[in-house]
This record gives structure tokens, C-alpha cells and sequence, in this order.
């Protein structure tokens, strides 16, 4: 799934895996709101990619948080603590469909 995220936001972005399931995407150079929504559509869409494991097929999903410096944070444990918070609110809001 690395792969996949760092081929879609490019590899002057970094792209971690914080363990498990939880990947961190950290983006430069967004200027304004259609990046922002470009950039997470393009997420999703390579996400939901089905995923060929020994002949069979895997979907994945996931649910997004995302925290803007300086506006959600200074520093980088309060902008991945209000990401966090955001990507569960994200789950939350999901099941509730």
C-alpha cells in the first residue's frame, strides 16, 4: 500500500507507515482547497484499486483524517494528534450510513 500512496502524491511527498493499517502522508505546496480535494480523491481512488493476493482479489478502505499546519497544529504531535481525531470522526461517520 506504500507504494501505491507514494506513487500517487508523488515522491517529493513522504509517505510513512505508522504500523498496521495507519499510513501518514505528509504534503507540501497546497495551496488552496482544490488541491487539497485533488490530492485526496486521488488517494481514495488508488486505495479502493482491488488488491491480487495468491489468485484472489482484496478490497481495501479507508478512512481519511487531515490536519493543515499552521491552522490545526504547530507542531508535529498536535497536527498528527488532530489528523487522528479527524480520521476517527471520518470512521465514525461512515458506519453511521
Amino acid at each position: 500500500m506504500a507504494k501505491r500512496l507514494t506513487d500517487v502524491v508523488g515522491e517529493r511527498h513522504i509517505v510513512a507507515r505508522l504500523g498496521g493499517d495507519e499510513f501518514t502522508i505528509l504534503q507540501t505546496n497546497i495551496d488552496n482547497m482544490v488541491d487539497w480535494t485533488s490530492s485526496i480523491e486521488r488517494i481514495k481512488n488508488v486505495i479502493s484499486e482491488p488488491i491480487s493476493i495468491d489468485g484472489n482479489t482484496h478490497y481495501v478502505h479507508a478512512s481519511v483524517g487531515v490536519a493543515f499546519y499552521p491552522t490545526d497544529g504547530s507542531s508535529v504531535e498536535t497536527l498528527m494528534r488532530n489528523a487522528d481525531v479527524a480520521m476517527y470522526h471520518a470512521k465514525k461517520t461512515k458506519n453511521q450510513l
